[in-house]
């Protein structure tokens, strides 16, 4: 098809580029959005989702939720008195967020290797990689304990992330600030400048982030075919959103 006559003559050549330009801008859409659509159909063979837990199951039911964190360090923690690196390990459990529901939410809590002290004061390494799994829900909280084991009570700081915040299903290097134990009374919990770092991701299904990719895929198609179609018209748009 000759575009330059289309469009009114050989005048409107900058006009039959952008034609063109978005003619393989729609071709590159409709080429993924088919391999979406087939990655879509492969992926729904071995899950579905659960619409109540958000997370993607097997076809036996069995949960797809997993967690993988990257324990790496404390800063600036400084209780009284102040710790010995290799008496501190960290103890990680899921705790269900919601009050109406009594069911653990997922693995049995794991503890770290005792940590390993740094030049800095009130730094303590591990770099410790844990895999949780099967995690059944989104309604529930990590919580980081910080045990000394030279103390009694042991438990010396707490440390807690929403695993609401990590529904993108991406890698996410999080700095999550300590609550220390006060000194005069065991029971209670402290705001402090200590921060816990780790690295965390959550994978709960592979249907969720391939309906997510085809969404956005067909709105840009259908972005591109309006922008071709009043171009034809005469009526150039500047960019496709």
């Amino acid at each position: 098809m000759d575009l330059s006559k289309m469009v009114g003559g050989p005048e409107n050549a900058a006009l039959v580029d952008q034609i063109r330009n978005y003619q393989t801008q729609l071709r590159l859409v409709n080429n993924e959005l088919e391999d979406q659509k087939a990655a879509l159909q492969d992926a729904m063979l071995y899950e579905i989702m659960n619409n109540k837990t958000g997370i993607g199951e097997t076809l036996d039911g069995l949960p797809l939720g997993c967690l993988y964190i990257t324990l790496e360090k404390v800063e600036n923690f400084m209780p009284e008195p102040l710790p010995f690196a290799g008496n501190i390990q960290v103890v990680i459990s899921l705790r269900s967020s919601d009050a109406a529901d009594r069911s653990a939410p997922g693995p049995p809590p794991v503890t770290s290797k005792r940590g390993r002290p740094t030049r800095a004061k009130g730094e303590i390494e591990f770099e410790e990689l844990f895999t949780l799994a099967p995690v059944k829900t989104h309604s529930a909280d990590i919580f980081f304990d910080i045990m000394d084991s030279s103390t009694d009570p042991k438990r010396r700081g707490t440390a807690f992330l929403s695993l609401a915040k990590l529904s993108d299903q991406l890698v996410h290097q999080k700095a999550i600030y300590i609550s220390q134990r006060d000194p005069d009374n065991a029971t209670r919990f402290n705001p402090s400048e200590a921060k816990l770092k780790v690295k965390v991701q959550f994978k709960f299904s592979k249907i969720k982030p391939i309906k997510e990719r085809i969404a956005k895929l067909t709105k840009s198609q259908a972005t591109i075919e309006k922008a071709i179609t009043m171009a034809r018209l005469g009526r150039q748009r500047s960019d496709v959103a």
